[in-house]
């Protein structure tokens, strides 16, 4: 996966998640409204275009960031219910 960093201002962060398709970026958008953030995951047309991140409002980056980090926390603590699942 590369990130291209499309636009990033006080109010607007774009990034472009080149290689993925659109499932980890509607994670992220998810988890964005979730933590109270503004965040949408867009894909103009699947095979010509690479999904992108848009996050706006105060503390765009920021609430980018948390987004981000709640997925990683969401994955390790399903990383963690499996296995324990698993032993049984």
């Amino acid at each position: 996966m590369h990130i291209e960093v499309l636009e990033n201002t006080k109010e607007k962060v774009r990034i472009e998640l080149t290689g993925e398709n659109s499932s980890l970026s509607q994670v992220i958008a998810t988890a964005g409204w979730a933590i109270g953030g503004e965040i949408a995951a867009v894909q103009e047309h699947p095979f010509t275009e690479q999904p992108k991140l848009i996050s706006c409002g105060s503390g765009a980056l920021k609430n980018l960031e948390k987004a981000t980090n709640k997925v990683i926390n969401d994955c390790e603590d399903l990383e963690a219910e499996v296995k324990r699942a698993l032993k049984k």
